[in-house]
């Protein structure tokens, strides 16, 4: 049974014509006609007598008057309070980004907006790539903020870009392969390589990247956080690969060199939405995110 069966019932009621009650609900006399057919067939009686001119309600309509104004009223006050709930969270934004996420700008860059909007509070979550979209899909999350590489089946989103980022290997500046005016991953094939965790799309690209090269690379702790490679690289020990954002703001001291590596694809850095419709604050956050990451490439280059 349907609320618009009920509400078409009830304004036949009060105008006794149907053409009256059509008008009123700013429908057409057969489209309301039609509705009072289902709510007869669905309850088995018929709610008014039409054999004459006049409009007359049945026993069985007079019966249903009082229960179909509680249930509509029921109804419109289940609006009205899911649409106060929608008012405490209309100023709350959610995200998932990447594990680590402040070593790609992002919490720097949710954090201006916060300053800026302070009526809206944003809630980020840190996933791996492959989890951030299965939190996007069940409406854990209004965005995912990410590397759009690392992302199955793309066309089911909305994609913004936010910035073009390259591939890198991070060493300590006293590594032989420092000195290196070009960088190719063949000339690693030797070298340790550690990768993080947390890091799963970039350690996927790196295999693929080795085996295109022609190598399998020699791994070691690769069930560690960046914290842990950081300080064994500080000591000379090990290689990473990961994106330039990272390199340039996390492996930032003097002990510390990344380089390109040549013939490595870049990869881009983006947001994603679901693909529907978007609020007016979805789209300022967009907004707000990508003339941020342009600033952010401005002051780099």
């Amino acid at each position: 049974m349907k609320i618009a069966w009920l509400k078409c019932f009830l304004a036949i009621e009060k105008y006794r014509s149907f053409s009256e009650a059509a008008e009123s609900l700013f429908l057409s006399q057969s489209a309301l006609s039609k509705q009072l057919k289902n709510l007869e067939e669905t309850l088995g009686v018929q709610l008014f007598d039409r054999s004459t001119h006049t409009i007359h309600l049945t026993q069985a309509g007079e019966k249903i008057i009082s229960p179909a104004q509680r249930m509509i009223g029921e109804h419109e006050r289940m609006l009205h309070d899911l649409s106060d709930l929608k008012n405490i969270n209309k100023n709350r934004l959610s995200l998932a980004a990447p594990l680590g996420m402040s070593y790609y700008h992002i919490t720097d860059m949710v954090i201006q907006y916060e300053l800026t909007h302070p009526e809206t509070i944003a809630e980020t979550h840190e996933k791996e790539h492959n989890i951030m979209l299965y939190c996007l899909n069940n409406h854990i999350v209004d965005f995912c903020i990410g590397y759009s590489d690392f992302w199955a089946e793309q066309e089911r989103y909305n994609i913004y870009p936010l910035y073009e980022d390259s591939v890198v290997i991070v060493m300590n500046r006293s590594h032989p392969l420092a000195n290196m005016e070009e960088f190719f991953l063949e000339n690693a094939q030797n070298a340790m390589f550690c990768l993080p965790r947390e890091e799963t799309g970039f350690f996927q690209l790196f295999l693929e990247l080795c085996g295109a090269a022609g190598f399998s690379p020699r791994l070691t702790l690769s069930d560690v956080r960046t914290s842990t490679i950081r300080r064994y690289i500080s000591h000379g020990m090990r290689l990473t690969v990961t994106s330039e954002l990272k390199a340039r703001n996390y492996f930032n001291g003097p002990e510390f060199k990344y380089v390109s590596i040549k013939n490595a694809p870049t990869v881009r850095l983006a947001l994603a939405t679901r693909n529907e419709r978007l609020c007016p604050q979805q789209k300022e956050f967009i907004s707000h995110a990508q003339k941020w990451y342009q600033k952010k490439k401005e002051q780099i280059l």
